[in-house]
């Protein structure tokens, strides 16, 4: 299966929090627009190009240590013909497994055409 990786980045500033800061109902997201053109759509919908979020998070712990993270997720994109409802449906995973997933993505396209 071709496949390409487009990549788009998007930088984040620093930001610091404390416990009070982070009431009940309050949270860290943001959003971010993704400058996809029509044609990068089709692509990710005939998972020729994925969507990958990855990051660092650094925090320190309360107990003199500092914490860091590093995060890489990946939403990808696939036909599904049959379903007439919802032709075009997705998955997030971890970066590590998108090979997997997209064996078995293929595998199910395979089965389909036969």
């Amino acid at each position: 299966m071709p496949f390409r990786v487009t990549r788009s980045s998007a930088s984040w500033e620093r930001i610091d929090i404390s416990a009070p800061e982070l009431g009940k109902d309050k949270t860290l997201d943001r959003r971010l627009d993704l400058p996809l053109t029509a044609h990068d759509w089709e692509n990710i919908a005939d998972t020729k190009q994925v969507i990958v979020q990855s990051g660092r998070i650094r925090y320190e712990n309360g107990f003199e240590r500092t914490v860091s993270d590093i995060t890489c997720d990946v939403w990808f994109y696939f036909r599904t013909p049959e379903d007439k409802t919802n032709p075009i449906q997705g998955r997030g995973t971890a970066c590590d497994q998108l090979s997997q997933q997209l064996a078995g993505i293929q595998k199910q396209k395979i089965a389909a055409q036969h």
